[in-house]
Formats: structure tokens, sequence, C-alpha cells
């Protein structure tokens, strides 16, 4: 199977299942990201070897830029190394702010929204539906 296809396989039941579930638990999410973003620089520092991790990993294995669905999948590849990135270099301050910025239901409404327009869109690519 071609890499492009497996990822985009991936990331659309990836995306479909996080969309989904943050528009069902809406507040619940909202609990746990407060609670992640706390004065405990422990959970962030491990998401972030995690992260760095995986996201490595996905820009070595697809590092194809592209107008199409390939280049979203490319991108999507850095966004996690980046984020990752910056959970192991970012002090917690900069996590607590950003939390008290946008941790609110509108937030994971719209996020959830885009999770699954893209998840879908991926998943039926992936997949052959499209």
């Amino acid at each position: 199977m071609d890499t492009s296809l497996f990822l985009a396989q991936w990331w659309g039941v990836l995306l479909l299942v996080m969309g989904a579930s943050i528009l069902v638990r809406r507040e619940g999410v909202m609990k746990v990201m407060k609670e992640f973003a706390s004065s405990n620089p422990s959970p962030g520092y491990f998401v972030g070897l995690i992260e760095f991790t995986l996201g490595l990993t996905l820009v070595l294995l697809h590092n194809e830029w592209s107008f199409g669905w390939q280049g979203v999948v490319t991108i999507l590849g850095w966004l996690v190394f980046l984020e990752g990135a910056t959970y192991l270099f970012a002090p917690i301050s900069f996590f607590t702010s950003v939390m008290k910025k946008v941790n609110n239901s509108n937030t994971y409404l719209v996020g959830g929204v885009i999770s699954l327009v893209l998840g879908a869109w991926l998943a039926g690519i992936g997949f052959g539906l499209i």
C-alpha cells in the first residue's frame, strides 16, 4: 500500500474519532485540558516526547509538499512534530496562558467539526470512497 494512502486512512479515522469524541464530551475534554495545563510539567513533557517521536516519524515517512491531499497529510505530520517540540521546550506558563484563551466550549465545537470534516475527507480518499 502507498504510504500516502495509508496515512490518509490513519489520519482520517483518527480525526473522525477525535472529532466525534470532542463533540460528545466537550465539557469533559475541557476539564482534562485544564488539568493538563496545570502547574505540573510532567504530563506535558511526556506528551511532548510522544508527539515529537510520532511527528518525526510522520515527517520522515511522508514529506510530500503539494496542494492536494498529500500536502495536507504532510502538514498534519509537521504540526504534530512542532507541537511535540513545543511541549518539550516551552515553559509551563506558556501552556497555562494558551489554555486560558482557548479552553472553552466554542473552541472545542469548532475544532470538533473541523476534525470531523477533515477526517471524513481523508478517510474517504484513503479508503477509495472519494
